[in-house]
Formats: C-alpha cells, structure tokens, sequence
C-alpha cells in the first residue's frame, strides 16, 4: 500500500461519518506525519504499516469525534441562557459582543470530584505510612532475629543442663 492508497482508504473510511473539517485535518495530519517519517529516514511501507489499517484508524477518529460531540452537547445543555460558548470540547468560556474569554479545560471543579481526590490521596498517603511501618518492624525484627535465637538456643541449653544435673 502506497501513502496515497492509505490517505484515500482513510478518506473512504471517515467519508459521510465525521464532518468535512475533521476529515480534512486527519487526512493532512496524516500525509505530513507520513512525509516526516520518510524524510526522517523511514520506509514509506515500515511507516503505514505502524499506522495501521485506515479503516480502523477511521473508527478511531469517529469515535473520538462523537466523543467529542457530546462533550460539546453536554457544555452548550449545561450553559442555559448565561451566553458560554465552546467550539472546542476541551475549552469553555463565554463570549460577550465578539469577544471571547475562556478557559483551556471546562469548568468540571465540583465539591464531589475534589472531595473524591482528596479521599484518594488520603487513601494513598495512608497506604505509604503504612508500608513504611511495616518496613521498620521488619527490618527492626530481622537485625534483632539472630539475638533472639541465641538466647533462645542459650536458655534451653541451660534448662536441658539443669534437669541432666538433677537426675
């Protein structure tokens, strides 16, 4: 399969699933990903065989696009009539007269998921004190090992001493 075959099975692939814009970012992504490789020192066939099939590739696309849309409906359902704006599903923010003013990530700063992250990292934290004390014990109870078995092994060399000189 030659580059062109594979920016055509591609084009094929997203053709009527994905918008005209995403197909065309994909397909010029790609032949400039393909024509670095190549120039880089690559075969063209090791290079669009790390790629893949373009069909699954597409799949791939589609998907994240849908995953995509629906971020979007979830921000433009959410924003009700307070006049936010996202054409990015990874950026929010709000507009006001042709002037925008956002953000980078969407507002998703609620109680529930910082009381869950700090539960986590509580949990973490308490799991590591943990470990590390066990650590000690062990290592504490390895060092002592041996005098413990000396005076175990001295103690009933002894009592064994004692009762031989009472008979």
């Amino acid at each position: 399969m030659s580059s062109e075959e594979f920016i055509t099975g591609l084009q094929e692939a997203l053709a009527g699933r994905v918008p005209e814009v995403i197909i065309s970012d994909n397909v010029n992504y790609y032949r400039r990903y393909i024509d670095e490789q190549v120039r880089a020192g690559k075969r063209e066939e090791d290079v669009l065989d790390m790629l893949g099939d373009p069909r699954l590739l597409a799949k791939t696309i589609e998907g994240s696009s849908q995953f995509a849309d629906r971020q979007e409906q979830n921000i433009f359902s959410n924003m009700g009539s307070s006049g936010s704006y996202s054409s990015n599903p990874y950026s929010s923010g709000s507009y006001s007269s042709g002037e925008y003013s956002g953000s980078v990530y969407p507002d998703d700063n609620s109680d529930d998921s910082h009381s869950k992250l700090k539960g986590w990292i509580v949990a973490g934290i308490v799991i590591i004190i943990l470990i590390a004390v066990l650590m000690i014990v062990f290592r504490v109870f390895v060092f002592f090992l041996p005098l413990l078995i000396a005076i175990a092994l001295i103690s009933g060399a002894v009592k064994f001493i004692q009762k031989w000189l009472r008979l």
